[in-house]
């Protein structure tokens, strides 16, 4: 983000020799987003204000560290927001910085790891039904006021916990780093392998296939015998910092 306001180094310069040590930030406006939306729910004969069975009741639903917004990106032109959470996809007008708006709400089949915007779309990142399994990645056209809705164009297969993506300015290529957080599934003990997803789209035309390829540590580090071992010599000698544990390729010092 801070390489976005230092790009221009004349400027920078200028800035150094202004003498302008600090930068001060004002907040003009905030918004609150729900976690959640639940529908009209019919309670029990009896049921008062005071008791617990009311507090589902119809529209948006607050409540902290429920995760409603774990990551956002920005349509500058357009001055809105897309919030991604557990359980929805939220589009936030900022036009009016004192007074924004909830656009839309795209709710989510399983919980938003991540979202980034290229051209028309929207890219979501998600995990998948467990915590161990493959996630997702969802593409959506972008909301604007004249449709006042998004549309799924596609659902992408991923690698487990697709925590953070990256896109290429002109989309002709998307990453997702893919955590492989380890849980417990049905008593058992499950750690899936941390990997790279890459989609390649001709022509940066999101609404077609990619073909995909997936990077692993061993695709870089070198498997058990130390098989794919060249590749991470060579990145070694380009100055990366390799760690691999007991099986490492390179050789200390």
């Amino acid at each position: 983000r801070y390489s976005n306001m230092l790009a221009s180094r004349p400027a920078l310069a200028l800035c150094l020799l202004a003498s302008a040590y600090a930068i001060d930030v004002t907040r003009e406006g905030i918004i609150m987003l729900p976690s959640s939306y639940a529908y009209p729910q019919e309670w029990a004969s009896g049921a008062t204000d005071s008791d617990d069975r009311t507090v589902l009741r119809a529209g948006p639903q607050y409540k902290s560290d429920a995760g409603a917004a774990r990551s956002s990106a920005i349509d500058a032109v357009a001055k809105l927001a897309y919030v991604v959470g557990d359980a929805q996809l939220q589009v936030v007008d900022w036009s009016a910085a004192a007074d924004m708006k909830i656009e839309h709400v795209v709710l989510l089949d399983y919980p938003a790891t991540d979202v980034v915007t290229c051209g028309d779309y929207v890219i979501v990142s998600l995990n998948g039904r467990w915590t161990t399994s493959n996630g997702y990645v969802d593409i959506f056209n972008k909301w604007t006021s004249d449709s006042r809705t998004m549309t799924k164009v596609q659902r992408l297969s991923a690698g487990p916990t697709p925590s953070d993506m990256v896109v290429t300015a002109d989309c002709s290529m998307l990453m997702t780093a893919n955590a492989g957080e380890a849980a417990f599934e049905s008593h058992v003990f499950v750690n899936p392998e941390g990997s790279v997803s890459l989609f390649k789209f001709h022509k940066g035309d999101l609404t077609k296939a990619p073909t995909t390829h997936t990077v692993t540590f061993e695709t870089i580090g070198g498997d058990k015998d130390n098989a794919r071992a060249p590749l991470a010599l060579e990145l070694h000698k380009a100055g990366v910092n390799w760690q691999m544990g007991p099986h490492t390729p390179i050789p200390p010092g």
